[in-house]
C-alpha cells in the first residue's frame, strides 16, 4: 500500500525518483527484516522483491536493483554465516552453505570474538 502510494506521489511529480528510491528500499528492507525475524517466508521474500522491482523498473536502471537485491543477498549470507560459526560449523560447510569464500568466513570470526 505505502509502495503504490509512493508511486503515485512520484507519477504526479510529487517527489523525485531519488525519494521513490528511498521508500521503496526502507518497505523492501523492513521486509526483509521482518520476514527474517517472524517468519523466514521464502515466497513472502521473492514476493517482496517481485513488487519492489515492479515499482522500480520506471525510475530506476535494472542494474541498480540487481545491486540491491545483490547486497541483500549477502548481508543473508552473512547473517546465516555468523549464526553457523556461532553454532562450531565447519568453514568449509558455511563455505558451502552461504557462498562466502573462507577467507571472508575467517573475517567474521574474528569480528564475533571481538
Amino acid at each position: 500500500m505505502i509502495a503504490k502510494e509512493a508511486k503515485q506521489l512520484y507519477d504526479r511529480t510529487e517527489i523525485n525518483g531519488d525519494d521513490l528510491h528511498r521508500i521503496l528500499l526502507a518497505i523492501a528492507n523492513l521486509f526483509e527484516y521482518l520476514n527474517q525475524r517472524y517468519g523466514d517466508n521464502e515466497v513472502l521474500h521473492e514476493e517482496v522483491i517481485k513488487m519492489t522491482k515492479t515499482l522500480y523498473d520506471p525510475v530506476v536502471e535494472e542494474k541498480g536493483i540487481e545491486k540491491g537485491i545483490e547486497k541483500g543477498e549477502m548481508k543473508k549470507a552473512i547473517e546465516t554465516a555468523k549464526a553457523a560459526i556461532g553454532k562450531g560449523l565447519s568453514k568449509e560447510i558455511i563455505a558451502d552453505i552461504t557462498g562466502l569464500n573462507i577467507k571472508k568466513i575467517e573475517e567474521l570470526e574474528k569480528e564475533i570474538k571481538h
